[in-house]
């Protein structure tokens, strides 16, 4: 949504995308659940609902958008450590959903965040970005993958 930290923009522009911004509901000001498919085009790829301050989206019509146009839905929870919609926690509904630990954050770790999911080919891609690309399975022991580090930079010279 329009309403949020530049993280959740720029993660877009790091894979080459445009991020499109859906309006804010002024009562909320979570994403407006009304305003989303008039900005879904044949490029989109994901929804990435914000849930602002502690509360949650509407994010059963965002995941029912979301299915009607094949979209991932990736929950930005930043804000919302513990809330709950409709019984279940925030980070719970769609394919993957992100924390931060920032100072400013209800559940302030100093700095870093956290990378939630239940899709185990998507965990393992996250855990290549973290340790140095150290990539440990069990009774394989560890090895480095070194190549992921090219994540860094936008258009980074490293080969993916």
């Amino acid at each position: 949504s329009a309403f949020s930290f530049l993280a959740s923009a720029t993660c877009i522009l790091h894979h080459n995308g445009i991020p499109v911004f859906v309006d804010i509901d002024p009562k909320t000001y979570n994403i407006d659940v009304n305003k989303i498919e008039e900005k879904i085009t044949e490029k989109t790829k994901a929804i990435i609902p914000v849930h602002i301050h502690g509360l949650p989206c509407e994010i059963d019509e965002v995941l029912e958008i979301a299915k009607k146009y094949n979209l991932v839905v990736i929950e930005d929870a930043c804000q919302s450590h513990g809330a709950t919609y409709k019984g279940k926690k925030t980070g719970n509904f769609g394919e993957m959903a992100t924390y931060s630990l920032n100072s400013t954050k209800n559940l302030p770790g100093g700095e870093g965040g956290l990378f939630v999911t239940n899709n185990e080919e998507l965990r393992a891609k996250a855990n290549m970005t973290r340790m140095f690309g150290e990539f440990v399975k069990e009774g394989e022991g560890r090895s480095y993958k070194a190549y992921t580090m090219g994540w860094i930079g936008p258009r980074s010279s490293l080969p993916l």
